[in-house]
């Protein structure tokens, strides 16, 4: 209904949020705690993955928003080291360098994030909240990969920044 009446329709995910999730797999959140989970924890991604899919079966949107996604470059889970040794061929060493693995985290799980919806939605435009400003958001030079750019209320100082910087692309304040 909402799209023959010609409204915007969109799907969200609260991406690393999951009380249920951390109870029954800790191993997910060992980092974050149950706040959120792991970017390389890719039995919660797959299963999340999965459920957008299932979702927008049902409910094709034409977008979707991928909130609290977070990951610092400083976790150490079993799923870290793998995807260190995956990214670099190489095991963990004990001082890595974070913001080279957290830029090489966050380009694979947004390969993975982006075509999950798009296997079911081709055109559907994908968003993360990027929490640019901080330092376990999306790292900045990986904004263009979003279809439409999110700020949040909180950085409304920074909005005509923003709209300078990226006024090719839709912007949502939240």
């Amino acid at each position: 209904l909402a799209e023959a009446a010609g409204m915007y329709t969109l799907g969200y995910t609260c991406g690393g949020d999951h009380q249920q999730a951390a109870a029954e797999h800790p191993e997910w959140f060992e980092h974050y705690g149950a706040a959120w989970a792991c970017l390389n924890a890719d039995p919660f991604w797959e299963r999340e993955f999965n459920a957008i899919r299932e979702a927008l079966q049902v409910y094709p949107t034409r977008g979707l928003f991928y909130d609290m996604v977070r990951f610092d470059g400083a976790c150490r889970c079993p799923f870290c080291q793998a995807a260190y040794e995956r990214f670099y061929g190489q095991p963990m060493p004990a001082d890595v360098d974070r913001e080279r693995f957290r830029h090489d985290t966050f380009s694979h799980w947004l390969d993975r994030a982006m075509a999950a919806p798009r296997e079911i939605v081709p055109d559907i435009e994908v968003c993360v909240n990027q929490q640019w400003m901080r330092s376990d958001g999306i790292p900045l030079e990986m904004l263009d990969r979003c279809d439409w750019y999110y700020c949040e209320y909180g950085e409304y100082e920074w909005v005509g920044e923003i709209l300078r910087a990226w006024a090719d692309r839709p912007l949502v304040c939240g």
